[in-house]
């Protein structure tokens, strides 16, 4: 549903339809449900993988900057506290784990979103275009085949920084 969902909320926010029914109604008429798909697969997967590996390096780089907590715990705690460890079972092996406070999570969390959304701004830009790309107020072809059509008309009529 992210793609039908997606195309509903670009169309209603480019003024394309006045409602959520109308723009149901005109993707249903016009067979416009995964217009886009290759525009958003562009987008979300390098957006997610972009988002999970910088997170999680920003994280470890924190981590390593000595401004955060640690705490050790026991097999024995891990083992209570649905941690793992029934494979340790005897032993009392001590385990450190870091723990940033929720401000530092969130400020982590809104550094690594606004470059993985920096990032990926143009994938985002090609999909809203094949998104929005329709007859609906004109008698012209449809202007974008495809994900690569639209990127190479973007670049060439708006140049790189579009």
């Amino acid at each position: 549903m992210i793609v039908p969902g997606e195309c509903l909320k670009q169309r209603l926010q480019m003024g394309r339809v006045a409602s959520w029914r109308e723009g149901v109604a005109s993707m249903v008429r016009d067979g416009a449900y995964f217009r886009g798909y290759g525009g958003v697969c562009l987008r979300d997967v390098p957006y997610t993988m972009l988002e999970l590996g910088i997170y999680d390096n920003l994280k470890s780089w924190y981590g390593s900057t000595g401004r955060h907590r640690l705490r050790s715990r026991s097999s024995e705690e891990n083992r209570r506290g649905g941690g793992g460890g029934a494979a340790n079972e005897g032993t009392t092996a001590t385990t450190t784990q870091l723990f940033l406070s929720r401000t530092d999570e969130i400020v982590i969390a809104a550094v690594t979103g606004g470059i993985t959304g920096f990032l990926t701004n143009p994938f985002d830009a090609v999909k809203t275009k094949l998104m929005v790309d329709d007859n609906l107020h004109s008698t012209r072809a449809v202007l974008y085949t495809g994900v690569w059509d639209c990127f190479r008309k973007t670049v060439r009529d708006h140049g790189w920084g579009s």
